[in-house]
């Protein structure tokens, strides 16, 4: 089996784009989540404490 082709420079801004805007994604995501738990906190709701450990699971799923 040989070795995989090297991705050429057009191929790898494709794919740098394309995990940039994954990246951006996330982020925006986060900050949803991160306003519900927010808004959750302040109602006093229990579940508050599950939304901002989503939010620190994905954080750290972004990171890896």
């Amino acid at each position: 089996m040989s070795a995989p082709e090297k991705p050429n420079a057009i191929e790898s801004d494709v794919l740098c784009r394309g995990i940039a805007r994954a990246i951006a994604m996330d982020e925006r995501v986060i900050e949803v989540l991160a306003v519900a738990a927010s808004v959750l906190r302040d109602a006093k709701d229990p579940n508050a404490a599950d939304i901002e450990g989503e939010i620190r699971t994905h954080q750290v799923g972004i990171i890896k």
